[in-house]
């Protein structure tokens, strides 16, 4: 095969494979969520623990309080899902990654007004 066809053949794989993600919607807090080598309890009962609610709209505030819960009983979030694409409206509470201080677009949400400081 010549060089310039392996280019071409290369170029578009690797956009093929960018836009196979375009407008997937970003993963649910049971599945970004994971244990690490610290954690002691289930998945399912560290969200209990934590009070957990895995939506954008409970503001950022009550998403950091949470996270920090999750983090501390051992458990790290998957990011890799979450992108403004498809971080808009009552999405999961993992999208914050895309905002963390609220978001204003209005395609997406805003922080209630007891969570801006």
């Amino acid at each position: 095969m010549k060089p310039k066809n392996i280019g071409l053949i290369s170029a578009v794989i690797f956009l093929l494979s960018a836009c196979g993600s375009y407008g997937k919607p970003p993963l649910p807090a049971a599945q970004a969520w994971y244990p690490t080598a610290s954690a002691k309890i289930a998945l399912s009962e560290a969200f209990t623990q934590c009070r957990f609610v895995d939506r954008l709209l409970v503001g950022v505030q009550r998403i950091n309080q949470q996270s920090a819960c999750m983090r501390q009983l051992g458990f790290e979030l998957d990011t890799s899902s979450y992108r403004s694409d498809n971080c808009y409206g009552d999405a999961p509470a993992g999208c914050i990654v895309q905002w963390p201080n609220g978001v204003s677009n209005s395609k997406t949400v805003t922080p209630s007004s007891n969570d801006k400081k």
